[in-house]
């Protein structure tokens, strides 16, 4: 029985490991000295960020955007791409480029891209409708609308 038990365990986590995803931050960025790289696998989707409350960010608000599959119901989206940057003062609308990998997209995938802005690891900003993009023929001009959050302030 005991033997039984330890098979078991150790199916499961070879099964949850394969599952684990691609991790948060993914270079796209091949060495130049790599020519057997196919750069034709990296594709883009780009749009813009918009805040429409009348409110100035901070010169230090980060934004994040992130490509995520969530196809999969009940269990966390896998992060395709993700990309931070600050705004330097600059306000909304707030341009965005996003590469991927296209050969990590599934042809049955519900890619979506979503953004946030926080201040100082405060998250300011959130994104609340879903952006598919990818399998859906959009991956250009994407507006994506953030909501406040409200931080009990």
């Amino acid at each position: 029985m005991k033997v039984c038990n330890v098979i078991i365990a150790l199916a499961s986590i070879f099964v949850l490991s394969s599952c684990e995803g691609n991790g948060k931050n993914i270079e796209f960025f091949a060495p130049k000295d790599d020519a057997s790289k196919n750069t034709t696998d990296i594709s883009t989707v780009n749009g813009s960020i918009m805040v429409l409350q009348r409110i100035a960010l901070p010169k230090n608000a980060i934004i994040t955007v992130t490509l995520s599959d969530a196809s999969l119901f009940g269990v966390p989206s896998v992060i395709l791409s993700q990309k931070s940057y600050n705004t330097k003062g600059h306000q909304s609308p707030f341009p965005f480029e996003i590469k991927y990998k296209k050969s990590e997209v599934r042809p049955d995938a519900k890619v979506i891209v979503s953004a946030t802005i926080s201040v100082e690891g405060k998250l300011w900003y959130v994104t609340d409708s879903l952006y598919e993009v990818v399998n859906n023929g959009v991956d250009n001009n994407v507006e994506i609308v953030l909501t406040a959050v409200d931080n009990g302030s």
